[in-house]
């Protein structure tokens, strides 16, 4: 039964409710947004399966057995791989740690393809703590959250990809409702990124980067105009760096259920050190940049470990004395 946008929206916001102060603080939005996402490749493996074999049946006018089907899956092409042992139904088996199963099956999957690795950066057995030895997250929470996400199945039969990405982004933008002062630091509203997208006019053939992506949307917002104009999202090429690991897990997670096949760096900032460079070792130039950056951000020229309180204190002093020097050499 294919769902709708409303019920898939409340389907997920579901699941973060679960686990809402599981967690600390707002870290429970990589939890489940990469569990959407573990369960969507799954679903869509399955269904990749089973969409071959049906053909193949037909082709042949008769039925596989049980056996049969399982020969062909284990050979047959899919997009994304999803190692034996690490699929929806291995974790959904795991009747004592439900939490370090979905770890290392996350895991698996993450190193089994490319384009996912640095994507599952959540770990579901993280011990609390208070030194006792239990998962921060409770396994009966675990539980829980495995057994809700799997009332749907999250395939192509049952949501097709525009339905998808829209949830995913409807996520996005509950969670950064919900983190409130915080929320600019991973999402920006979509009516800015439209406005930003139509003043560049994305083209077929561009190079588009976002040097602050957070979660994708601007790439995302500008492959869906791309989309208008009749032109495919891979018509462009699409780049993005971003600081914090999480949140550009969220952005590649986002990158991939809307088709653009993003390349995104991230652990380091763009402006103290940007990650992309030409093959002489220059900066790379772009077709259009587009960027919410951390205007709050009063040290931005400071890499992370510079940004000490006493080097904070003696770099504003040195601000703050040639700044009196400049207006002293103007007023002269």
């Amino acid at each position: 039964m294919k769902l709708s946008q409303q019920r898939l929206e409340a389907h997920l916001w579901g699941a973060a409710n679960i686990l809402r102060g599981k967690t600390a603080g707002q870290d429970y939005k990589n939890y489940i947004l990469s569990l959407m996402f573990y369960k969507r490749l799954c679903d869509q493996w399955e269904n990749e399966a089973d969409d071959a074999i049906a053909e193949l049946e037909r082709q042949q006018g008769r039925s596989f057995t049980e056996a049969q089907k399982a020969v062909f899956r284990a050979r047959g092409e899919h997009r994304f791989s999803i190692p034996a042992g690490s699929r929806w139904g291995d974790v959904l088996a795991a009747s004592v740690n439900p939490g370090e199963k979905l770890t290392r099956s996350m895991r698996a999957v993450a190193n089994a393809n490319d384009e996912l690795k640095g994507v599952f950066t959540v770990d579901w057995n993280q011990p609390a703590p208070d030194g006792s030895g239990r998962p921060l997250i409770p396994n009966e929470v675990v539980h829980a959250l495995i057994q809700h996400f799997d009332t749907h199945d999250l395939s192509n039969a049952s949501v097709p990809p525009d339905i998808l990405g829209r949830a995913y982004e409807y996520l996005i933008k509950q969670f950064a409702d919900d983190a409130g002062a915080k929320a600019g630091e991973f999402f920006t509203p979509p009516e800015v990124v439209d406005t930003l997208v139509r003043c560049l006019e994305p083209s077929p053939g561009d190079t588009i980067y976002d040097p602050t992506c957070g979660s994708g949307g601007m790439l995302v917002h500008t492959a869906n105009d791309l989309r208008e104009t009749d032109h495919h999202a891979t018509a462009a090429q699409y780049f993005g760096q971003e600081m914090t690991w999480g949140n550009a897990a969220i952005g590649k997670i986002n990158s991939v259920l809307h088709g653009l096949e993003a390349t995104i760096a991230a652990g380091v900032s763009t402006i103290t050190d940007p990650f992309f460079r030409d093959g002489t070792g220059k900066l790379r130039k772009f077709s259009l940049v587009l960027a919410n950056f951390p205007f709050s951000d009063e040290f931005w020229w400071l890499k992370p470990e510079q940004q000490t309180d006493d080097k904070r204190k003696k770099t504003s002093s040195r601000k703050r004395s040639s700044g009196r020097t400049a207006l002293r050499i103007r007023a002269a």
